[in-house]
């Protein structure tokens, strides 16, 4: 699955270990993924690879938060406004050529995502910006599952570096990995710092529930046209459709997430018996988990009804024979990265998306009867 891979150990357990720290931002050869006020660096000459210089080359930064990382909480530097600094883990995708970092039982090529605000921050001639989504999907799979790993942990010590308990000013913690409130008042104490049980110390992932709609048998498929790929579409000069996706409700279970999204953009009634979770998917835009399904509607007439007064999100919703979606998947052959074509005038998602995913589900499943 794209922004996903298995290539880093995160070691967790050693984020909060001073002697680890200290060995770690004293290391020489750290990689580095670089992202300038929030876009990734990339190499110009090789779009599937990321700029991954050594952490020392920026060693005014590495000095800088050596000492917010090893720093006692009551003497911690509150966060910096030009720099956002994580340690990912340690790389088991290396070479030869690589220097490789022990500590204790563990090793490997030690990565880290830095996130530079400064204005007068020099890009060097040899990469180029990820200006766009498009241009994320051509890096490689381990490529972009670290630069998903470290856009969704830069963008979250960039939203809270006040505590919402408080509004006092938080700290890193953990290499980056944890944020703390600053507060000392005992007059006024922090609801969120003094909590038993809180989850603002870590960093956020919103569940997003996407499912492709079938009929019992597998036979057809329902997919929509959002309204928000017009001007793809207009680009474009075709009708762009997908799968069904949305926020996850608090107290609401996958199953029910899958049949309330369905109901609510295309009209059709399933129950949560018949959704099938599938796979899922990291999705850093901005720091969501799709979780994939597959929901089955009984056909009686009226359960498979499209109705699309709900929520008025999709442009259209139509409901098709997976045969066609087989013919499809065999036209394109290996060639899946890019949109793909089910019709003359009607393309879906390439592999990159846990929607192409879903549809591929469908169509391996369908088996057609024998006449």
């Amino acid at each position: 699955m794209f922004f996903t891979a298995d290539g880093i150990n995160r070691i967790t357990f050693l984020r909060s270990d001073p002697i680890f720290q200290e060995k770690l931002l004293q290391f020489q050869y750290s990689k580095t993924i670089v992202f300038l006020k929030g876009r990734a660096l990339a190499v110009k000459d090789n779009p599937k690879s990321l700029y991954l210089p050594y952490l020392t080359d920026v060693s005014n930064i590495l000095a800088k938060y050596r000492e917010v990382f090893t720093t006692s909480p009551e003497n911690i530097t509150p966060f910096d406004n030009q720099f956002s600094l994580v340690f990912l883990g340690l790389s088991t995708e290396y070479s030869q050529d690589d220097h490789v970092f022990r500590y204790n039982d563990y090793m490997g090529v030690p990565v880290f995502g830095i996130d530079i605000r400064q204005d007068d921050y020099v890009i060097p001639q040899s990469t180029t910006v990820l200006e766009s989504m498009a241009q994320a999907f051509t890096l490689s799979k381990f490529h972009a599952s670290i630069y998903s790993y470290a856009q969704m942990y830069l963008k979250w010590q960039l939203k809270y570096k006040f505590c919402p308990g408080c509004g006092s000013r938080m700290y890193l913690l953990d290499l980056g990995t944890k944020v703390h409130c600053s507060s000392s008042s005992k007059e006024n104490m922090c609801p969120v710092k003094n909590a038993n049980v809180d989850n603002i110390w870590f960093p956020r992932t919103d569940p997003i529930i996407i499912t492709s709609i079938t009929n019992m048998d597998g036979s057809k498929f329902l997919i929509g046209r959002n309204k928000r790929a017009r001007k793809t579409e207009q680009e474009g000069g075709f009708r762009l459709f997908s799968t069904v996706a949305g926020f996850m409700e608090p107290g609401e279970s996958v199953e029910q997430a899958c049949v309330r999204e369905a109901w609510e953009e295309t009209g059709v009634r399933a129950s949560s018996e018949n959704v099938v979770l599938v796979s899922s998917q990291p999705w850093p835009y901005p720091a969501n988990l799709m979780i994939g399904c597959i929901t089955k509607v009984e056909f009686n007439g009226v359960n498979e009804n499209v109705y699309l007064g709900h929520d008025p999100e999709l442009e259209e919703a139509i409901w098709f024979d997976t045969q066609l979606l087989i013919d499809a998947l065999v036209r394109c052959g290996e060639n899946t990265s890019n949109l793909i074509s089910l019709t003359d005038d009607i393309k879906f998602p390439g592999d990159r998306t846990i929607a192409f995913t879903l549809l591929k589900e469908i169509a391996s499943r369908y088996v057609k009867p024998k006449l």
